[in-house]
C-alpha cells in the first residue's frame, strides 16, 4: 500500500510466472498485460541440452508476435471482441507484450490471453501470408521521418547493433524466417519463467491468481516449470562508441535534425535505473520542455517546430540512450542551438531552479497514470522489467534531488559527445509543378 491508497499484490504462479495485481477498487475497467522476455535486440536463441545454439535474423520476435494471433479456428481477437474485450500486443527491444483490456469477463479474457500466447499454431502457408503482411509494413515506414530518424539517430551511437535495426527486421531479413525458426523461438521463450503478467483495475489478486494458475495446468504447466522451457535471451551491456553522424533524403516538407546521447551510466538495475531514466527525463525537460526558456524564445523566433520538437529517453537494465530533435525551416541553426542550452546549462543554475517544478510536473503524470488501467500495468512493468517493485517508481520520484538531475546532464547528455541525424527533403522534380 502508497500513499496514493493503492495496493499491489505480488506473486509467483505455477511454472515461476510472476503475477503482479494493481487493486483499483471502484473501477469498471479491466486490463491485463502478459510480458514475453523476447524482444528485437535477442538475435540468438542459446544452446539446450537437444539443440544447438541458432542464430536468429533480425525481426523474429515481431514476426512471432504477429503470427501468434492466428489460430486453428481463426483470429482470436473475434473472441477477444466477443466477450467485449480488445487485444493488441507490441514488439520491443526487450520484450513481447500481450494485452487486453475490457470491462466484463476478465476470467474468460485471461484464459484467451494464455492461449493466445502458450498456444501456437504455426503452419508454412500461415507463415508465408504474414511474411507477405510485414515486408508491406516494412515498405511503408520506410520513407516514415520519424521512425527513420529514431533508428538512424541509435546506429549513429551503436553502429550495426540489432539496436539500430528496426523492430519488424528487413525485407531480407524477414524472408529468412520460416515455421521452423519461429517454431523454435516459442520453445525457447515462450514459457512462465521468462514471463510476467500484470493485471490492473477492481479486481481480487487472489481470484485472478487462481483463474491464471488453473489456465497455466491446462495447457501441461506443472508447478515446477515442466511442460515450459527453462531458456533465457542472453543479453550483454550495449556500449557506444565515438557517435557518428547519418543523412538521409525523404519526401518531406521541412528538414530535420536528431542529437543523439549514449549515456555511460548504462548498465544501472532497480531503483538505480529507475532514478537515473528519471534524472535525464527532468534534465530534458528543464532545458527543452514546452515550459523551458529555450522552447518558448526559439519557437516565438520560428526555430522551433511545435508540431514535431521534443525529446525521448530509452533506458534499459542493457543500454541507455537520450534523443533531442525535430523539424526546422533552419536546421543547422536549430542543431547549434540545442548544443549551446546544454553548454550553458552545465555552467547555470538552471537545473537546481526549475528542479522542483519539473518533479512535481512528472509526479503529476506517474499519479495520473497509475490512476489509469492501462497506463498502470504499462508502469507496473516498467518498473518490474528493470529489477525493480512497482511501487519504487513513486519512491524514485520522492527521493531524486536536484544532484542527481545535474549529474544525468553532465554525463549524459554531453555536447561534446553526440550522434547527429540529417534528413533533408527530397529536391522538386520541376514537372511536377
Amino acid at each position: 500500500m502508497t500513499r496514493l491508497g493503492d495496493s499491489c499484490w505480488c506473486g509467483r504462479l505455477t511454472g515461476g510466472l510472476p503475477l503482479y495485481v494493481l487493486s483499483k477498487p471502484g473501477f469498471r475497467q479491466k486490463s491485463a498485460l502478459l510480458a514475453v522476455g523476447f524482444g528485437s535486440m535477442d538475435q540468438r536463441v542459446p544452446a539446450t541440452a537437444g539443440e544447438p545454439a541458432l542464430p536468429l535474423p533480425p525481426g523474429a520476435a515481431h514476426f512471432l508476435e504477429h503470427r501468434m494471433f492466428l489460430k486453428r479456428q481463426g483470429d482470436i481477437t473475434e473472441r477477444f471482441a466477443e466477450l467485449g474485450v480488445e487485444a493488441d500486443a507490441n514488439t520491443t527491444y526487450t520484450h513481447t507484450g500481450y494485452q487486453c483490456s475490457g470491462t466484463d469477463h476478465l476470467d474468460e479474457a485471461l484464459d484467451l490471453l494464455l492461449e493466445l500466447v502458450f498456444e501456437p499454431y504455426l503452419t508454412v502457408p500461415g507463415v508465408a501470408r504474414e511474411r507477405e503482411i510485414i515486408v508491406r509494413e516494412i515498405e511503408l515506414y520506410g520513407d516514415n521521418l520519424e521512425w527513420v530518424s529514431y533508428f538512424q539517430a541509435v546506429d549513429a551511437l551503436y553502429p550495426g547493433h540489432p539496436l539500430a535495426t528496426d523492430i519488424a527486421g528487413t525485407i531480407e531479413s524477414v524472408k529468412r524466417l520460416d515455421r521452423a525458426v519461429l517454431a523454435r523461438c516459442h520453445r525457447a521463450f515462450y514459457h512462465p519463467g521468462n514471463m510476467a503478467l500484470f493485471v490492473c483495475g477492481d479486481v481480487a489478486a487472489e481470484a485472478v491468481a487462481s483463474v491464471v494458475e488453473a489456465g497455466l495446468r491446462r495447457r501441461g504447466i506443472g508447478p515446477d516449470g515442466s511442460g515450459g522451457g527453462k531458456t533465457r535471451p542472453i543479453r550483454h551491456l550495449v556500449r557506444g562508441g565515438r557517435p557518428a553522424s547519418r543523412h538521409s533524403v525523404l519526401p518531406v516538407v521541412l528538414p530535420h535534425r536528431s542529437l543523439a546521447f549514449a549515456d555511460p551510466r548504462a548498465g544501472l538495475r532497480g531503483t538505480a535505473m529507475l532514478a537515473r531514466e528519471l534524472a535525464l527525463e527532468l534534465a530534458l525537460d528543464i532545458l527543452f520542455g514546452a515550459a523551458s526558456a529555450f522552447y518558448c524564445r526559439r519557437y516565438a523566433e520560428g526555430l522551433v517546430d511545435s508540431g514535431s520538437f521534443g525529446f525521448e529517453v530509452n533506458v534499459e537494465p542493457w543500454f541507455s540512450f537520450s534523443l533531442i530533435g525535430g523539424d526546422s525551416r533552419w536546421p543547422d541553426e536549430l542543431q547549434r542551438a540545442v548544443l549551446d542550452e546544454l553548454r550553458r546549462a552545465r555552467q547555470s543554475g538552471v537545473i537546481e531552479a526549475q528542479f522542483e517544478r519539473a518533479r512535481g510536473k512528472a509526479y503529476g503524470h506517474l499519479v495520473q497514470g497509475l490512476d489509469q488501467v492501462e497506463a498502470g500495468i504499462q508502469l507496473m512493468h516498467a518498473a518490474v522489467s528493470c529489477g525493480a517493485h512497482p511501487f519504487d517508481l513513486i519512491a524514485a520520484h520522492e527521493r531524486l534531488d536536484a544532484a542527481q538531475v545535474r549529474d544525468a546532464l553532465v554525463t549524459g547528455l554531453d555536447p561534446q559527445c553526440h550522434g547527429l541525424v540529417r534528413i533533408d527533403p527530397a529536391p522538386t522534380d520541376p514537372t511536377d509543378r
